[in-house]
């Protein structure tokens, strides 16, 4: 009876969205000798993961603190550690994602330095990443063997999924994140859960070298030998956080945007609900500057918000309704909502991806309506935050911060006015 269920379970857990997986590994937990702790190991762990995709994250931490019971060695429910980071982080728990997912590493024996000491880390591997991209080329990589060792490949699963939480609340751990990936990859050579985390490096040049150029070299050739040796469907979160930080920079938006919705599919096919929910969000943000009609931007709007709830992630979720209120002004609502776009106190208001989202957001709306007061009022207080800089949204901030400035200079004129300019920090 139990084989059943597991062959059940095994021929259903590619349908995306599907409750069937689920429920066959469920009950295949109630027929397994309790004594085989092996086996229900290995169905929580299945169980688990699924519970993720389907959004049943409370669920998923009961299935999580079997898996702990059952097992004690970190190797082995690294995976379900991984899994159990990205839980929490859709949850708004990215403080605590990191803290669980740093104590995991440690666990494995991967030393994670503190204070000064990462800053150092952070700046020497930078030092060295931009020799590696200068003196060598993508057929170096592709010579290179495919990593096996069990415990590096559950550093590198952790770091994967530790990688959105240190971007919404450690730009530091983000950081030597995303540097210690690359460094693996050079030392090691590729592998595709290397990928994600390397695409993140792009983030880091802009945020600490002002290097707009560097970051997209390396994202582009990590982004061929994952390419080239089929390293999907890891590929594709490489491509949507090249789309995300790096593409529009460099490229049409309405290619960035079509790469965007291919890194979607992918992410959407291949059981990443976290990572696809991010990806309809900038979707949404390079429609706002290439889109033929508001239509097509409401669309977008509506699934990516469906999306979001089903699956459970809550920060999405918060900043899609809020460009949902946006649209609807400009298709005629109340024009007094104009500057808060949605009423009432955001969810999550206490993350700070989220606070500038909203704030982006609720300013674009002012400028459309020629609300100055509103305008300057929502980007006085605009934060950029380390690992946002290269998005396309902060171009579109430091935009509107301009635009609210210049407002204030017509307005007061002369010798104050220059003083304002100079004090601004956007």
């Amino acid at each position: 009876m139990v084989n059943l269920f597991l062959r059940a379970a095994e021929e259903t857990k590619l349908l995306v969205g599907s409750p069937l997986a689920e429920r066959f590994l469920a009950a295949a937990v109630r027929f397994i000798d309790p004594t085989d702790t092996d086996q229900l190991l290995a169905v929580h762990l299945d169980r688990h993961a699924a519970l993720y995709r389907l959004g049943r994250l409370d669920e998923a931490d009961e299935a999580y603190q079997a898996i702990c019971r059952l097992c004690t060695d970190p190797i082995q429910h690294a995976e379900a550690t991984a899994v159990q980071v990205s839980s929490l982080t859709s949850r708004g728990r990215a403080a605590e994602a990191l803290r669980l997912g740093l104590d995991a590493l440690r666990s494995l024996g991967h030393h994670v330095p503190d204070g000064d000491r990462m800053e150092m880390e952070i700046d020497r591997g930078l030092d060295a990443l931009y020799q590696w991209i200068d003196q060598t080329g993508e057929a170096d990589d592709l010579r290179r063997p495919k990593i096996t060792d069990r415990s590096r490949l559950g550093v590198m699963q952790l770091i994967k999924r530790l990688m959105v939480p240190a971007y919404e609340c450690d730009p530091t751990i983000l950081a030597w994140l995303s540097v210690t990936t690359l460094q693996m990859w050079v030392r090691d050579g590729p592998h595709p859960a290397l990928l994600g985390p390397s695409g993140y490096i792009g983030f880091v040049t802009v945020s600490r070298r002002r290097d707009y150029r560097i970051g997209q070299r390396m994202t582009r050739r990590i982004l061929a030998v994952g390419q080239a040796r089929g390293y999907r469907p890891d590929l594709w979160l490489a491509q949507f956080l090249y789309v995300a930080g790096t593409g529009h920079w460099f490229e049409p938006l309405e290619d960035n945007l079509s790469a965007a919705r291919r890194a979607l599919d992918g992410l959407t096919q291949n059981g990443d609900p976290q990572n696809a929910s991010y990806t309809a969000n900038i979707i949404i943000e390079n429609l706002l500057d290439c889109a033929p009609s508001l239509d097509l931007i409401a669309t977008e709007i509506d699934k990516a918000l469906a999306f979001a709830a089903r699956t459970g992630n809550g920060q999405v979720e918060e900043i899609v309704r809020a460009y949902r209120g946006l649209i609807q002004v400009l298709r005629g609502a109340a024009v007094e909502s104009a500057a808060d776009t949605a009423p009432g106190q955001p969810l999550l208001a206490v993350e700070p991806i989220v606070i500038v989202h909203l704030q982006v957001i609720r300013a674009l709306a002012a400028a459309i309506f020629d609300h100055p007061a509103d305008l300057a009022r929502h980007t006085a207080g605009m934060s950029i935050l380390p690992g946002i800089e290269s998005l396309h949204m902060m171009a579109t901030a430091r935009l509107l911060r301009a635009l609210a400035l210049a407002g204030e200079a017509r307005a007061v004129g002369g010798n104050n006015a220059r003083s304002r300019w100079r004090s601004s920090t956007v």
